[in-house]
């Protein structure tokens, strides 16, 4: 940690807070359907591709923001961050104002950026968007290379048959090398997911009644009535309204 400018505060304060923070969360509606992204990036040789995309598929938050990351051994880190949509790793911006990726990212529980609160699932992050009574709705942002396109004769585009490195970056254990006038398609995709005391749920019907039993007749009229869909945040945060106040 000392080499990445990061400075560690070992405050059990802050660790709680950080912890209580998916509560204070601010709703952000998100759609399954809606927010999958396709698009392509060109580069020569050894040419990073991540540079070439827009911050707003490259990155979960617009911005870079301060905030502080809680590590599984206690400590606390606090910085200017974001998080990969690509590396899914947490970024931060160095006192040179360099973006460099963190180093020991895979020992992260949770980060707090403002007031948004992003777990650690596995290899991925959830954002969290909605919280109550200890359920929380999370999405994860996510850009997956596809198959790099030669331009062939006439501007016409042809799939490349051999796929070895590409610069220094590899995702999904893929690795791409680029030559000139090679374009790498790309699908930006955000995934819904529930949280609940350290595990995560598939935000269905299934879940919701086996989640909240003892509510079963109440969601079932609900989820009728109203035409429930399940990949629409904006539905399920009206859900998690609605089981609030039975």
């Amino acid at each position: 940690m000392k080499n990445n400018h990061l400075t560690i505060i070992a405050l059990a304060a802050l660790v709680l807070a950080i912890v209580a923070s998916p509560c204070r969360t601010s709703a952000q509606s998100v759609s399954n359907k809606d927010k999958i992204v396709s698009g392509k990036v060109t580069g020569a040789r050894s040419e990073d591709l991540k540079a070439k995309m827009l911050d707003s598929v490259k990155y979960y938050l617009p911005e870079f923001k301060s905030g502080a990351i809680a590590f599984k051994n206690g400590e606390i880190s606090r910085g200017v961050l974001n998080v990969s949509t690509v590396s899914q790793k947490v970024m931060f911006i160095d006192t040179e104002g360099a973006v460099l990726e963190l180093a020991n990212d895979k020992d992260v529980k949770l980060m707090s950026v403002g007031r948004i609160t992003f777990i650690k699932h596995k290899e991925q992050y959830v954002q969290v968007i909605k919280s109550i009574q200890g359920l929380d709705l999370g999405v994860t942002k996510k850009v997956s290379f596809l198959e790099p396109e030669k331009q062939g004769a006439y501007g016409t585009a042809s799939v490349t048959a051999a796929v070895s490195t590409y610069s220094s970056y590899q995702t999904e254990g893929r690795a791409f090398d680029l030559e000139k006038n090679i374009t790498t398609p790309f699908i930006y995709k955000e995934y819904l997911t529930l949280h609940r005391n350290g595990k995560f749920y598939h935000p269905d019907k299934k879940t919701f009644l086996k989640l909240y039993a003892d509510k079963k007749a109440e969601i079932e009229r609900y989820v009728s009535e109203s035409k429930m869909d399940f990949d629409s945040s904006a539905d399920l945060m009206a859900l998690m309204d609605f089981i609030k106040i039975l």
